[in-house]
C-alpha cells in the first residue's frame, strides 16, 4: 500500500499530465467533417426543441446535437463544439482517477488511451458515453444507491450513440440482480430504472431509424451464416481486413482474457463478453467498428471492473476472491488487460504524432486561403465528394454547392435520389454554370488524386467518380490549383479556382 499523500500526488500528476497533453492537442487541432457535421445540423434546426426531429435518420441519437444547440443558443460561438467534449472528458478522467477503486497504474494507462485525444480533442459524442458509464459505476457502488440519478444516467447513455445504447440493458441487469439490495426502495428503484431505460432506448432507435442515408444501407453486405459466426472472433472486426487470421485470433484471445479481470463475478463477465459479441454483430449488419467504437466497449469494461473492485471488501465476495485459482486468473487477466491498454495508448500516441506532422484536415488551410485572398472571399465552394466540404463552415461562411444533390447546403445526404456516378466533366460544367448564375468565383474542392490516364473509382459511401484523360487536361486548362493543400491526415484534398 502506498501512503495516502503519495497516492494523492500520483492522482494529481495523472490529471495534470492529461490536461496538459489535451490542451496542446486542442491548440493545434484542425476540425474535419465528422466533428463539424454535428454542429452544423444542430444549429440548422429551427429551434432547440426541433433538433431531435431535424436529425432523425442521421445515425446518432439526439443528445449530442441537443447539447450543441443548447450551448450555442446561450453563447453563440462555434467553440461550444470543443467545450462540451472537453467538459465530459474532464469529468470522466476525474471520476476515474479520484473515485474508482481500480489500481492506479491501470487507470493511468486508460487515461492515456481514448481520453487523451479521441474522446477529448476530437469532438464527438463518444466521450459523453465514457463519462456517463463512469458516473453510473460511481452511483451503483454508493452505499445508498441514488436511483433517480441512475435512471437519468441510463436515459442519457441511451441517447449518446448506438453502441452505448446497446450497453444500457447490461447496466439494468446489474441493477436488478444485486442480491445484497432487497429493500422496498431498491425494488422500486430497479423497476423505475428498467422502465426509463426501455423508454430511452426506444426513443433512441426511433431517432436513428429509418436512416435518411439509404445509399449507405445499400453498401452493407447482407450477413451470411459464415459472417455471423465470425462474431465469436471479435478481433476480426477490429482489423482492416475483417478476416479470421492470426491477428484477429490473437486480438480475440486478448479481449476474452481481459474480461477475466471481472472474476469471480459471473454476471459481470457475461455482460462483458455478450456486449463484445453485440458490437461485433453491429459491425456485421450496420457499419464496421473503428477505434472510437472499441473505446466505448473498453470504457464499459473499465466500468464493470470498477463494480467488481468495489465489491472486493464484501464478506462472501471477498472469500471467493481469495481462492488461489481466482487470484491467479485475475492476475493474468489484469496483466493482459494492462498490455491491451498499453497497445491502445501506443496507437493513440502514433495518431497524435501523425497529427502533429499533418493536420486532420485541409479545411483550415483552404479556409485561410479563401478568407485572405480578396478575389476569393465570396467564392462558391464545390466539393467532391460532398462531405469534403462539411468541415469548412466551421472556419468560413461561403456558400457550398452539392453537385450530386443539385442544391446548396452544408451537409451531404447519401441517398439513391442523389447522382450516384459523377464525372469530372460534369463537375467542371457545374462549376462554370455556378459562376455564370452567381457571378462569383468558384473553387472546386477535389479529394480524388487524378491519374493522367483517367479512372472510375468508388468514393465515399456508395458514390462513384469517373474521369477521362481529356477531363484531366480540361481541368488543368480551365482552373488554377491553389497551393499548400493535400496534407490532411484524415481529409486530404486539392482545390482549383475556375478561370
Amino acid at each position: 500500500m502506498h501512503p495516502p499523500s503519495l497516492r494523492a500526488s500520483a492522482r494529481a500528476t495523472i490529471v495534470a499530465l492529461w490536461a496538459t497533453l489535451v490542451a496542446i492537442g486542442v491548440a493545434s487541432h484542425v476540425y474535419w467533417r465528422d466533428e463539424v457535421r454535428a454542429l452544423t445540423l444542430a444549429t440548422e434546426a429551427p429551434s432547440l426543441w426541433d433538433v431531435p426531429a431535424y436529425v432523425h435518420g442521421e445515425g446518432h441519437p439526439a443528445l449530442w446535437y441537443v447539447l450543441l444547440r443548447g450551448a450555442h443558443d446561450i453563447v453563440h460561438v462555434r467553440e461550444v463544439l470543443a467545450a462540451i467534449a472537453l467538459i465530459f472528458a474532464f469529468a470522466a478522467v476525474v471520476l476515474l482517477v479520484y473515485r474508482s477503486p481500480l489500481p492506479l497504474w491501470l487507470t493511468a494507462l486508460f487515461v492515456f488511451t481514448w481520453p487523451v485525444y479521441e474522446y477529448s480533442v476530437s469532438d464527438r459524442n463518444y466521450g459523453i458515453a465514457m463519462a456517463l458509464m463512469f458516473a453510473l459505476a460511481a452511483c451503483l457502488t454508493a452505499p445508498r444507491r441514488p436511483y433517480v440519478a441512475i435512471a437519468a444516467l441510463l436515459a442519457l447513455l441511451a441517447q449518446t450513440n448506438v453502441h452505448a445504447m446497446l450497453l444500457v440493458p447490461f447496466f439494468v441487469a446489474i441493477v436488478s440482480t444485486d442480491g445484497s439490495r432487497q429493500t422496498r426502495r431498491d425494488r422500486t428503484g430497479t423497476i423505475v430504472c428498467a422502465i426509463v431505460a426501455v423508454a430511452a432506448c426506444a426513443a433512441s432507435i426511433a431517432t436513428v431509424y429509418p436512416t435518411r442515408h439509404d445509399l449507405v444501407a445499400g453498401t452493407i453486405a447482407r450477413p451470411t451464416f459464415k459472417t455471423v459466426v465470425k462474431f465469436l472472433v471479435p478481433g476480426a472486426w477490429l482489423t482492416t481486413e475483417r478476416a479470421i487470421d492470426y491477428q484477429a485470433i490473437q486480438t480475440s484471445i486478448v479481449l476474452y482474457a481481459s474480461c477475466a479481470i471481472l472474476l469471480p463475478d459471473a454476471l459481470l463477465v457475461a455482460c462483458a463478453i455478450v456486449s463484445l459479441w453485440l458490437f461485433a454483430l453491429l459491425a456485421i449488419v450496420v457499419y464496421p467498428l473503428s477505434f472510437r467504437h472499441v473505446g466505448v466497449w473498453t470504457s464499459f469494461l473499465i466500468a464493470l471492473a470498477w463494480l467488481r473492485y468495489a465489491r472486493a471488501s464484501h464478506g462472501a465476495y471477498a472469500a471467493r476472491l481469495a481462492t488461489r485459482r481466482t487470484v491467479v486468473s485475475r492476475r493474468i487477466a489484469l496483466g493482459t488487460f494492462g498490455a491491451l491498454l498499453g497497445s491502445y495508448a501506443l496507437f493513440e500516441a502514433r495518431t497524435i504524432v501523425n497529427l502533429s506532422q499533418h493536420p486532420a484536415s485541409d479545411s483550415r488551410t483552404l479556409a485561410t486561403i479563401v478568407a485572405t485572398q480578396p478575389r476569393l472571399h465570396d467564392a462558391v465552394l464545390l466539393p467532391e465528394p460532398e462531405e469534403y466540404g462539411e468541415a469548412l463552415p466551421y472556419y468560413i461562411d461561403n456558400p457550398i454547392y452539392l453537385a450530386r444533390e443539385h442544391r446548396f447546403g452544408r451537409t451531404a445526404t447519401w441517398s439513391h435520389s442523389t447522382q450516384i456516378r459523377l464525372t469530372l466533366g460534369q463537375l467542371l460544367d457545374d462549376a462554370h454554370d455556378l459562376r455564370r448564375r452567381t457571378d462569383k468565383p468558384v473553387v472546386i474542392v477535389l479529394a480524388e488524386k487524378l491519374s493522367p490516364g483517367g479512372g472510375d473509382e468508388p468514393v465515399s459511401l456508395g458514390w462513384r467518380f469517373a474521369y477521362a484523360a481529356a477531363d484531366v487536361r480540361r481541368l488543368r486548362r480551365e482552373t488554377t490549383e491553389l497551393p499548400g493543400l493535400r496534407r490532411g491526415a484524415f481529409e486530404s484534398f486539392a482545390a482549383y479556382v475556375v478561370r
